[in-house]
C-alpha cells in the first residue's frame, strides 16, 4: 500500500475538514442575530424631532431670565401698597400720640396691559405707556413700568389681604405663566408671603 501523502499539514486536518459545519452554525448564529436586531428595532419608539414640548436647556435659561422681570417689578408693587397702606409720609413716624397708624389698604387694581398682549408685539415687548398706568387705582400704588415689558400686571385686594401678580406669556402659545406675592393685615403690620407663589414660570 502506497503512503497516503496530503498537501495540508497535519495538524490543519481537523479544521479543514469540519469547515462544513462550522460555516453552518456561523451562518445560523449570523441568521439569530439579524432577527433580533430587526424584533429590536420593531420595539423601539421612534426618535421624534420637534415634536418635544419640553424647552432645551438653552431655551430654559432664556426663558428664565425673562421671567426675572415678574419677580422684580411684584417686590417694587407691593413696597407700593404698603407705602399707600401706612401712607408713604408716616412709614415709620406712627400718629402723633405716639401710637402705630393702623394699615388700610388701597383699592384694587386692573390687569394692565390685557394679558399675551405684549409676546405679539416686536420682540415681544410692550412699550412704555404712562396713558396705561394712569388710573387712579395704579397712581395710588406709585406702580407703572417706565421700561418695556413682557408681563401684565393686576393688583387684587379683598378685605384684609392682597396679592399682586404678574401674567405673561413668553412663547405666544396662549398659555400663561403666573407670578403672585400676597400680604395681609396682622394687627398694626402688614405681613407679606416669604415667597412668590409660581404657576408655569416658563411660559
Amino acid at each position: 500500500m502506497g503512503a497516503n501523502w496530503s498537501l495540508e499539514p497535519w495538524y490543519l486536518r481537523p479544521v479543514i475538514r469540519s469547515w462544513p459545519f462550522i460555516l453552518v452554525v456561523f451562518l445560523a448564529c449570523d441568521k439569530g442575530d439579524a432577527s433580533d436586531a430587526s424584533k429590536q428595532g420593531s420595539d423601539s419608539k421612534p426618535v421624534s424631532e420637534g415634536n418635544d414640548d419640553k424647552p432645551g436647556a438653552f431655551t430654559k435659561y432664556r426663558l428664565k431670565s425673562m421671567s426675572s422681570e415678574a419677580r422684580m417689578e411684584l417686590r417694587r408693587l407691593t413696597d407700593g401698597v404698603m407705602a399707600a397702606a401706612y401712607g408713604a409720609e408716616s412709614i415709620g413716624l406712627g400718629t402723633i400720640d405716639g401710637t402705630v397708624a393702623a394699615p388700610a389698604l388701597p383699592a384694587s387694581a386692573p390687569m394692565t396691559p390685557a394679558p399675551g398682549s405684549c409676546c405679539k408685539l416686536p420682540k415681544g415687548l410692550c412699550p412704555v405707556s404712562a396713558e396705561a398706568w394712569a388710573s387712579p387705582e395704579w397712581k395710588a400704588v406709585a406702580f407703572e413700568m417706565s421700561n418695556p415689558h413682557r408681563y401684565s400686571y393686576e393688583l387684587v385686594v379683598k378685605g384684609d389681604t392682597f396679592t399682586a401678580k404678574a401674567v405673561g406669556d413668553l412663547d405666544c402659545d396662549g398659555k400663561f405663566s403666573t407670578f403672585s406675592l400676597s400680604g395681609r393685615i396682622e394687627g398694626d403690620e402688614i405681613v407679606l408671603d416669604k415667597e412668590l407663589t409660581i404657576v408655569d414660570p416658563l411660559e
